[in-house]
This record gives C-alpha cells, sequence and structure tokens, in this order.
C-alpha cells in the first residue's frame, strides 16, 4: 500500500522498490490524496511499463483527505492477506516482505511484525548518525518480553516497517481502521498492536525511510494539533496494566509539554523518571544479553 503525497522526486524508486520485493504475488496498491505536483502522473506512467510485475494493481487519485483516511480507503481496496505500508518517498529492501511473512506464519497469535530500517537522505545516502540511534532498541526487540517495554520508554518507529495480517483491520478480530480524527497515525496503532501483546519483530532491515525538505510530517501545511500527541497516549492508557499503564501516563505527562508555555511540573517530574528508566532498562537488557 503506497499513500502518496507531493512525492514526484521519489515515486518512481518507491516503486521500483516494490517490483523488485523477493516475495512472488503481490497486489499494488496507490492512492494519491490530492497532490500538488505530477506525482500521480509519475506513478501512471510507471505502472503502464510495469504492471505485468503484480497480480493485481489498483491505483486511484482523490482530493486530499490525510494520511488516516487514505490508508482506511487502501486497507479497504485490498484483497491481499497481508497488507504492508510504504511512503511514497520511502523504499523497500528485497526480501523485507517476505520475512515479515514468514515470521508471521511462525508466530499466528501476532497481528502484525516490523523489522529495522536505514535512514537515508534525498539522494539515497545512508545516514548512519541516525541509524545509530535506533541500536540502543535493538537488544531489547529481539526479546519479546522487553519489546513493549522498550518501545513504551522510547518511539523510535518509522518509516515502512510494519506489515500487517488483513484481519488486524478489523475491529473485531483485530484492532480496527486507522483513527481518522488524527493528523499522524503511527503511535496510535503501534500502541494498539502493543497493547494486545500481538507485534512482533523481525531483526533484519525491511526499508529505508527517506529525510528530506518535504517529508509529510514537516509540511507546514498540515501541523498537528498540539495536544495530539498527549491525546493518543491518553486514549490507550487503559489498555496497559500494571507498570506498562505507568509508562503511558507519564508518556502522557512528558507530551503535555507542547500545551504550556511553561512546563509543569508533572512534565518535568515525567521527562526526568523517564529518563532515568530508559537507563535502567538499557542496563537490564544488556545484563539479558550478557546471562543468556
Amino acid at each position: 500500500m503506497v499513500p502518496l503525497y507531493n512525492h514526484a522526486a521519489y515515486v518512481e524508486e518507491c516503486l521500483n522498490s516494490i517490483r523488485d520485493e523477493s516475495w512472488p504475488r503481490l497486489e499494488l496498491l496507490v492512492l494519491d490524496d490530492g497532490s500538488r505536483d505530477d506525482s500521480f502522473v509519475k506513478a501512471q506512467a510507471w505502472v503502464n511499463k510495469n504492471g505485468t510485475r503484480f497480480e493485481r494493481i489498483w491505483l486511484q487519485t482523490q482530493p486530499n483527505q490525510g494520511i488516516c483516511k487514505t490508508l482506511n480507503r487502501l486497507i479497504q481496496s485490498a484483497q491481499g492477506d497481508y497488507l504492508a505500508l510504504t511512503a511514497s518517498d520511502d523504499t523497500l529492501v528485497s526480501d523485507g516482505i517476505r520475512a515479515r511473512v514468514e515470521h508471521l506464519h511462525k508466530h499466528p497469535e501476532q497481528l502484525a511484525a516490523f523489522g529495522r530500517l536505514k535512514v537515508i537522505g534525498e539522494g539515497g545516502k545512508i545516514l548512519s548518525r541516525i541509524e545509530k540511534s535506533q541500536r540502543q532498541g535493538e537488544r531489547a526487540w529481539r526479546r519479546p518480553r522487553l519489546l513493549t517495554r522498550n518501545l513504551l520508554l522510547s518511539w523510535p518507529l518509522a518509516g515502512p516497517i510494519l506489515l500487517c495480517r488483513r484481519e488486524a483491520f478489523n475491529a473485531t478480530n483485530g484492532v480496527g481502521l486507522y483513527d481518522e480524527t488524527l493528523a499522524y497515525e503511527d503511535l496510535d496503532m503501534f500502541l494498539r498492536f502493543l497493547s494486545r501483546d500481538a507485534l512482533g519483530f523481525v531483526d533484519q532491515v525491511v526499508g529505508n525511510y527517506r529525510i528530506h525538505a518535504n517529508n509529510f510530517c514537516r509540511d507546514d501545511s498540515c501541523p498537528p494539533p498540539k495536544d495530539e500527541s498527549c491525546r493518543v497516549w491518553a486514549k490507550h492508557r487503559e489498555q496497559f496494566c500494571g507498570l506498562n499503564r505507568w509508562l503511558v501516563t507519564l508518556q502522557r505527562w512528558k507530551s503535555e509539554r507542547a500545551l504550556f508555555r511553561q512546563a509543569k511540573f508533572r512534565h518535568v517530574f515525567a521527562r526526568q523518571f523517564i529518563s532515568i528508566w530508559r537507563r535502567w532498562h538499557r542496563i537490564n537488557v544488556f545484563l539479558h544479553q550478557w546471562l543468556r
């Protein structure tokens, strides 16, 4: 699934990476969300040249609706058993879909799986400095018991790393569709999977996340509401229990800083406490690895 928005410079590279994926049976779904450049024209020309690679192609355009509504329409249009999200400025790594599908075959209790990523610049060069910031979390992601706690303490996930079962978006058996009241989709959806222990980790690079001047999250024309992060953490608090619920509460307090010109006491407390807790968690992860 490719939500396309003002990425004429990158969409062909994105689609090439999907075409080159080693998993043999693929459907390609591209939805242009009211791009102001020629993104849709370039995608359409690419499909005309490469369409025979896919079992099914669904290419549409619409007036601008935002990322969550766009994703929900893509999900509802899909026919495959597994759905992988790839932004139109990012790229996949060959075997990334295969690795995540095979992981979910081995873990039927999980609804979704994510893998590692590399961060690239406008020209595709790997930005190793940013990639290094994720390495501390990877040790914990390899141990299912520590994965949830690590992600609640520190949130380094972004880009084309998530692959879900189709039923994951079912309101009864899964976690439902994306929340269309939100400007950004990823934190809310990952918290849903984490609250159900339904998220798995694949220890290999599955995609490349591109940093550039026109990232959707940097588009000044659609800034997120100041309270959105705080609202998302608050929304999911009751779905966790024990220590994890406290971590969600602290993250909510920490995110309140954007709502006030002067930080309140509980924001300062949450920020310092989470910082200490992260250090202890890293030591705990290291000890688990050393004693293994």
